[in-house]
């Protein structure tokens, strides 16, 4: 007979004068990593971390502790060579227990053209806030894509006592790449599950066994079709539970017996199978549904490093520093609020900003919509009338950019672009010596080609019937 003994923990607290005495480790907040967003619209959107890109990372924390943290900043630090982090500190909420907080200000990231594919991304997020520090890793790869489903739907009979058992095929196409990482949802029925050997035969024809004879007498993995909705059996190498310590009927996240990166490296395309025998008499079931989820390793150029900003503001600390020429506008509550007192509201960057030609204005701008609605990104600006105007018409989905000389319109390019209102843009604005480009989240929306030279100048805002909100800006 084999005796368990619990290992007990006490949380020692003391009455002092009628008054309890909490420990105060057992009040303190602990922020650990919840989840991190990737943002590459600035470079070539495509949702993944590329060599020679410059992207924006939001880093979500939780706070597994008992208390608020509160006075919280971060400050990012890469520990990987080629990996180079630009906008490295950013302030966050306060983040109540069991509540979770982002930064907010973006971190930015930047990715040399030699940075191999694949290669690991190590980063230390180094927090600070009134009741302590924490130093939290960030794991991130190069080249990661997002998670792509493929699924297929019984129910398929698993024969009884039968070496041969019963598959049900999955057919997966128009990955590129090579497999990262796998996971596998799956519902099976049965009423004895003990009699149940599952494994996964990937398209190079290499079998894993996820789980042989777990369960004893216990009924199914899982709950019900489809498979992707979280409440089945998952397996997934990075479970902290393995399969063989689960229990009927198997619900939530298990790692199998043996690994799923078995399979890394691998062609994803092709045929996936889930197999399934019975090795026993009497009970029967079925294969009802299951899901494969594939990542795969693959990259593409970024389109560019990040370049420092010679000029940047986000807006965060209150003070308006730009020119007001037609109120209303002011800084609060990290934005750049322009809702016009009369027709418009103006601000222009002068005097912070001395003024460029060959540059790019990158911002990040929402806009509240309406009929008449008018948003606008002024640069190359002189004055009024010596300017490039990027105007965005949310109620008639238009974008267009004008450029003017002397007071006189010199030429406008017209583009479709659908507005939703109160949604963040990022707006990127540049001239390269011949050629002035407008892209919306990192793609292009209009190219032109300027009458003359453009000469070095300001950059500004301007709102007409709606409140037009900037949220950061970088010019280099």
């Amino acid at each position: 007979m084999r005796l368990r003994y619990p290992i007990l923990f006490f949380s020692i607290s003391v009455l002092l004068a009628g008054v309890w005495l909490v420990p105060a480790y057992a009040q303190a907040p602990n922020l650990q990593l919840q989840s991190v967003t990737i943002d590459d619209s600035g470079g070539n959107n495509n949702g993944t971390i590329d060599p020679n890109e410059c992207v924006n990372l939001t880093i979500t924390l939780i706070n597994n502790g008992a208390s608020s943290a509160t006075g919280v900043t971060g400050t990012l630090v890469s520990n990987t060579t080629g990996v180079t982090v630009i906008q490295s500190t950013s302030a966050y909420p306060d983040i109540p227990a069991t509540g979770t907080g982002a930064n907010v200000t973006p971190y930015q990231v930047s990715i040399d053209a030699t940075f191999v594919c694949g290669t690991a991304i190590d980063l230390t997020l180094n927090v600070t806030s009134n009741e302590g520090t924490f130093q939290i890793a960030v794991s991130l790869q190069a080249g990661l894509t997002p998670a792509s489903t493929f699924s297929a739907t019984g129910p398929v009979p698993v024969p009884d006592n039968d070496p041969n058992g019963a598959t049900l095929a999955i057919p997966v196409s128009g990955l590129t790449g090579t497999v990262a990482k796998v996971t596998a949802d799956i519902y099976l029925t049965q009423t004895w599950d003990g009699d149940f050997d599952i494994s996964l035969i990937g398209p190079n024809s290499a079998s894993i066994d996820l789980s042989s004879d777990n369960g004893g007498d216990g009924d199914n993995y899982g709950t019900d079709c489809p498979t992707t909705d979280g409440n089945d059996t998952i397996f997934d190498d990075a479970a902290a539970t393995p399969i063989t310590a689960g229990s009927a009927p198997f619900v939530g996240t298990f790692s199998p017996e043996v690994p799923l990166s078995t399979f890394n490296g691998i062609d994803p395309n092709g045929t996936w199978t889930l197999k399934v025998v019975d090795d026993f008499l009497d009970e029967i079931g079925n294969i009802e549904c299951w899901s494969i989820n594939i990542q795969t390793i693959s990259c593409t150029d970024g389109g560019g490093i990040c370049l420092a900003c010679t000029y940047a503001d986000n807006f965060n600390d209150g003070v308006l520093t730009f020119v007001v020429v037609k109120p209303n506008v002011t800084e609060a509550s990290g934005f750049l609020n322009l809702t016009p007192a009369g027709r418009k509201a103006i601000a222009t960057s002068d005097p912070v900003f001395a003024g460029c030609s060959t540059c790019t204005i990158t911002t990040t701008m929402q806009f509240s919509g309406g009929v008449g609605a008018k948003g606008w990104l002024l640069t190359h600006r002189i004055d009024k009338n010596n300017q490039i105007e990027i105007i965005f018409k949310q109620d008639t989905g238009k974008v267009i950019v004008r450029e003017k000389f002397g007071g006189q319109v010199k030429q406008k390019v017209k583009a479709s672009f659908a507005i939703t209102p109160n949604t963040n843009y990022q707006v990127q604005a540049s001239y390269d010596g011949t050629t002035y480009t407008l892209k919306i989240d990192g793609a292009t929306i209009i190219t032109m080609t300027p009458t003359a030279s453009l000469s070095p100048g300001i950059f500004g805002y301007q709102s007409k019937n709606q409140t037009t909100l900037v949220d950061d800006v970088c010019v280099n």
